[in-house]
């Protein structure tokens, strides 16, 4: 069984996510745009940069469907990978 404090951590980390992966992304966003003058340049490392977002997150959905996580409840909160998908979408042509 897994300690108290790494429940409470993995907990933090679900919920901290939750509150502001939406805010995160168009910081990314405005974060780039504003350091890369060259267009192509940016969209790539924009590009990047979100599609990493996306792997590492479909990883953690990885980790928390194997034991011991899989019957936690805060499995439950976390953010469906196809929402995230349809946010990134939204910044794919920002230059």
């Amino acid at each position: 069984m897994m300690s108290y404090p790494v429940c409470r951590e993995i907990s933090q980390l679900i919920r901290g996510f939750n509150a502001d992966w939406k805010k995160a992304i168009d910081s990314i966003n405005a974060d780039i745009m504003r350091s890369f003058t060259n267009f192509k340049s940016g969209t790539q490392i924009l590009q990047t940069a979100l599609t990493q977002l996306i792997q590492f997150y479909h990883r953690l959905q990885k980790v928390m469907s194997q034991p011991p996580f899989r019957n936690w409840p805060i499995k439950n909160d976390l953010i469906n990978i196809h929402n995230i998908m349809v946010e990134v979408k939204k910044h794919k042509f920002t230059f």
